[in-house]
């Protein structure tokens, strides 16, 4: 016994005397074969209280058939498990084999195959094991097999301690769409699965550790726009706080479609918090989104238009590593050239043109919804066959119904989160007009223009 303790126990004396927490050993022990090598490796040496250690254990080429794993410090309460498939070759096949639990807490393995074979075990630590722990080195090993099978034995020392928590020091990217799905990765140490990661308390999906333990993978949950802090859940327990923290880039805000001519739109909107550029896409009649500009500013003018088209667009933000955010609403804008003056102000004679030219941009819009027009009062094909007709309450009604079934059609066919509520449903002066009553104003045609560019 002598020899065994200045052999195997002198390193663990002063590792007890000058660790900060307790120690545990685990003996790895054949209990048949003198001759066969046993060499074990553990995935984290350093456990929190409530955590687990998992341990490989390879079995060399002898005949051994039975293998221990001796739990001999009583004062802990721990678990040793072994988890299916126990046994495996050394290229991870599943392998005949099974492990029992005893009364004393030791795992008995047996069964196995004579040549290398590899062996799992799991150590699960009592959540209230912890702090100061006395350990008698002579107790321990006074169940020592006969110290002639001494070099059968390994033993694994294992640091206990809340300060032996997974770390989580970083994650790459900072930034991402609160759309989700931006694959990410976290560096630290201690990791092991099986791991979970929480973006602002929301779940990540595809989590997976590396084989040393020091990075994490995923994808980002979709979340509301903003900075939230980074949680690594481990069976240790959360991850040490190291103020990780992620931000989901909100989508730009107040996004202004204005056609300032029959040829070219005025595009604007608010800055982003950590947008370096922005994707800014355009919709034609019948089409689908496409990106036409990547500006660094919050403004563009699209000269990649035609006159009397009803175009929508929308902006997304994005970071400097291409990771755009979720898109803003949507924004129409007509290309009508309207007859001045323009704007209309108070004392201007509304003209047949005045009329015609808002049912022709009333139209378009119901064009691009995919959407007939019909007037059923005092129909014209032309601005000339207008003239001379008096402009009358339900002319206005008219362009009004008509102009708000088109920007419903059109913005519900949109993808999320469609348009805003001015864009999808405009407000009005006198919104009840009423003929033979409610003087028609030419705020009431300025209004209709102002919806449709």
């Amino acid at each position: 016994m002598r020899r065994l303790l200045s052999r195997y126990l002198q390193p663990m004396a002063l590792a007890a005397l000058t660790a900060p927490a307790g120690l545990f050993w685990v003996h790895v022990v054949d209990a048949q074969e003198i001759n066969t090598a046993i060499t074990a490796q553990s995935a984290n040496s350093c456990v929190a209280p409530g955590g687990k250690v998992q341990i490989t254990t390879t079995i060399g080429s002898g005949t051994a058939s039975n293998v221990r794993f001796l739990d001999r410090l009583p004062s802990h309460s721990v678990l040793v498990t072994a988890p299916a498939p126990y046994f495996t070759d050394l290229f991870n096949n599943a392998v005949s084999g099974s492990c029992t639990l005893t009364s004393s807490c030791d795992v008995v393995c047996a069964g196995f195959p004579a040549g290398s074979v590899k062996l799992r075990m799991e150590i699960l630590f009592d959540a209230n094991t912890g702090g100061s722990v006395v350990t008698n080195l002579s107790s321990i090993y006074g169940d020592e097999p006969d110290p002639q099978n001494a070099d059968n034995v390994r033993v694994l020392t294992f640091l206990l301690s809340d300060g032996c928590r997974a770390i989580a020091n970083n994650v790459q990217p900072a930034f991402g769409s609160a759309m989700g799905s931006t694959l990410f990765t976290i560096h630290g140490s201690g990791f092991f699965a099986p791991a979970s990661v929480t973006f602002g308390q929301v779940a990540a999906t595809n989590v997976a550790v590396s084989v040393d333990g020091m990075t994490i993978t995923g994808l980002t949950p979709q979340h509301a726009s903003g900075t939230f802090a980074v949680v690594v859940t481990t069976p240790d327990g959360l991850s040490t706080p190291q103020n990780v923290q992620y931000t989901f880039m909100a989508a730009p805000t107040g996004l202004d479609a204005r056609a300032v001519s029959a040829s070219q739109v005025s595009v604007t909107w608010n800055a982003v918090s950590g947008a370096s550029s922005y994707k800014l896409e355009r919709k034609a009649p019948g089409g689908a989104f496409t990106q036409i500009a990547t500006p660094a500013s919050t403004s563009y003018s699209d000269p990649g238009v035609v006159a009397a088209t009803t175009y929508v667009y929308r902006v997304s933000a994005v970071d400097s590593g291409g990771i755009a955010s979720s898109p803003s609403m949507s924004d129409v804008a007509t290309t009508m050239l309207f007859t001045a003056p323009d704007p209309l102000t108070t004392g201007t004679v509304v003209r047949a043109q005045h009329l015609f030219e808002l049912r022709q941009a009333v139209a378009a819009v119901r064009t691009a919804a995919g959407l007939s027009t019909t007037w059923a009062t005092d129909p014209a094909a032309s601005a000339s066959a207008l003239v001379g007709v008096p402009v009358r309450a339900t002319h206005v009604s008219e362009l009004r119904s008509q102009l708000q079934g088109g920007l419903t059609a059109l913005c519900g066919s949109l993808p999320a989160p469609g348009c805003s509520a001015s864009v999808s449903n405009p407000s009005y002066t006198d919104p009840t007009l009423t003929s033979g009553a409610t003087y028609i104003r030419t705020q009431h045609f300025q209004e209709i223009r102002e919806v449709v560019r």
